[in-house]
């Protein structure tokens, strides 16, 4: 068995982003959660209201890219086997995996509230970004302007006390939005599941969702396979009695 960190929580401005983990047992990958860390917003500019757009000072003028090092980490590893989504906010970064090739067959498990939650933060998260690109223009399929030169170096020095902190030069994880039609595409690979349900995977793993007893859809997962057993608790709070 082998746990490995890819995204440690994080509390940009007043938005929490869980940790993500990648779990290696009984010959399986899983990833566990896939959130977006929405805190990188903080260095573009926010499209302006009127025709008057304002001192932006170091912000980016342009459409945003996302910061989602759990999606990097598991496209470098090559896919998952599965995903285990513990929270609305641990799926946000779901369809930056599930529009790649190599995620074809790569099924997510959610329990129902979180999937609807989930899919709503995403449909507002989409629609937000397209405020973006009807303002600035949309995407190009080749590196923005501002990742050339020295706009690159401005956008590294912002970065660096929201985002980037020790991991460097790696920008892998700053990727464009994904679209409405990503979205839909990665809600029909989702299989909710119920708290308490037992769901085998691959012939081999049982799949279990507790409620974690903080938000709405929140779970603990139970995995347990025939040599190995595990219990993820990526957003419990644990109190003395």
């Amino acid at each position: 068995m082998k746990l490995t960190c890819v995204a440690t929580p994080g509390s940009g401005g007043d938005y929490h982003t869980p940790a993500s983990h990648l779990l290696e047992v009984e010959g399986v990958r899983l990833l566990l959660d896939c959130p977006v860390d929405l805190s990188a917003l903080a260095a573009f500019a926010p499209v302006p209201l009127g025709a008057d757009c304002g001192d932006a000072g170091d912000l980016i003028r342009a459409v945003p890219y996302y910061w989602s090092p759990a999606a990097a980490a598991a496209a470098k590893a090559g896919g998952v086997d599965a995903v285990l989504v513990s929270s609305a906010t641990g799926m946000l970064g779901l369809p930056f995996l599930t529009r790649l090739p190599s995620f074809a067959n790569t099924k997510v498990y959610v329990t129902e509230l979180a999937a609807r939650i989930g899919k709503l933060m995403m449909g507002e998260l989409v629609e937000m970004h397209s405020e973006f690109v009807r303002y600035y223009g949309p995407d190009t399929d080749g590196p923005p302007k501002w990742m050339q030169g020295e706009k690159l170096h401005k956008l590294l020095s912002l970065l660096q006390n929201i985002v980037i902190e020790d991991e460097g030069m790696d920008l892998a994880p700053l990727m464009p939005l994904y679209s409405a039609t990503n979205l839909e595409e990665c809600m029909r690979k989702t299989q909710t599941v119920k708290y308490g349900e037992e769901v085998c995977f691959n012939g081999m793993l049982m799949l279990k969702a507790s409620s974690s007893g903080l938000e709405l859809g929140n779970c603990v997962w139970s995995i347990k396979g025939p040599r190995a057993s595990i219990t993820y608790l990526p957003s419990t709070v644990f109190v003395s009695a």
